[in-house]
């Protein structure tokens, strides 16, 4: 199961991908539809599901604001996050100038900046993700190469820690892009 939805307007699909890929390289595996809508396929579909049973979701905003699809996606959120008691989680891009108007359910949440270095904005998205707040530089930089977060991963595979090696292979899967057919593999099993 994917840790988050990035929520997002279509313009900043750019600057999403990124923090997108920093958050696989920390073990959490986000859905972006880019990455994981099948061409041809019908999208609503595939968006409903998720919303039905993601942990949670970050919603980016831009210097161009909510984008119109995105407020659609957001409503479906709230009504599912609201009797799950999930973390739905503003989150600044840095090409915002000013501190952007947020929609009036959004401005009662805690939002991540990512216009600033200090908080950390990576850590204070992956404790609004995951509800553990850690140091996530020394908790990630000892599995800086594929073979040590593979290590790593195994480790907890055999230790019986399902969710930590679950979302080490992933990460693992989302660095290496050329492991497609693995993790389709291991989503039919």
């Amino acid at each position: 199961d994917f840790d988050v939805f990035l929520c997002h307007h279509g313009v900043d699909k750019q600057a999403v991908k990124q923090i997108g890929q920093q958050l696989k390289q920390h073990g959490i595996l986000p859905w972006l539809d880019e990455w994981e809508l099948r061409p041809g396929m019908p999208w609503q579909s595939a968006l409903e599901e998720q919303i039905k049973k993601i942990k949670a979701v970050a919603v980016f905003v831009g210097k161009h604001g909510i984008g119109p699809w995105q407020d659609a996606e957001l409503s479906a959120f709230l009504r599912q996050f609201v009797k799950r008691a999930s973390p739905v989680i503003p989150v600044i891009l840095p090409d915002c100038q000013q501190t952007p108007e947020l929609p009036p359910f959004l401005e009662g949440m805690t939002w991540v900046d990512f216009r600033v270095s200090a908080p950390d904005p990576m850590e204070r998205l992956i404790w609004g993700i995951t509800g553990q707040k850690e140091d996530v530089e020394s908790q990630t930089g000892a599995e800086t190469t594929l073979d040590e977060l593979y290590l790593s991963a195994n480790e907890a595979f055999h230790l019986g820690e399902w969710d930590e090696a679950q979302k080490k292979f992933a990460a693992i899967m989302a660095i290496r892009s050329d492991f497609k057919d693995v993790r389709a593999k291991l989503s039919d099993t």
